[in-house]
């Protein structure tokens, strides 16, 4: 059913969150798919364009996971992002450097 309500950045943002908290199964790759769809919609002029906060919603998901890969997920994020003209902030930073010490010490 068609509906006039138009998704932001933030409605997809909330998304993300609440995917993160719940353990659903595969929510990374959706996360993941999602921001890529957001991406392409954005080309395309809609106002769904991944920002700041969906960066650190994901990388704040993925350090919260139990991937074996997670450091080089969130780095693989940020880069896409950067790509698409979203700049990583001191948060992202801190989170980055955590995730970064926990996978040195998990090995």
């Amino acid at each position: 059913e068609q509906s006039n309500v138009m998704l932001t950045t933030a409605h997809f943002n909330t998304l993300f969150l609440a995917l993160s908290k719940s353990r659903e199964l595969n929510f990374l790759q959706k996360i993941e798919g999602t921001v890529e769809e957001m991406i392409a919609l954005a080309k395309l002029g809609h106002n769904v364009a991944p920002d700041v906060t969906t960066l650190n919603h994901y990388v704040r998901a993925v350090a919260a996971s139990d991937v074996p890969d997670r450091f080089t997920r969130a780095q693989a994020m940020v880069a896409k992002m950067k790509r698409s003209g979203v700049e990583p902030n001191s948060t992202t930073a801190k989170m980055l450097q955590s995730l970064s010490h926990e996978c040195s010490t998990d090995q």
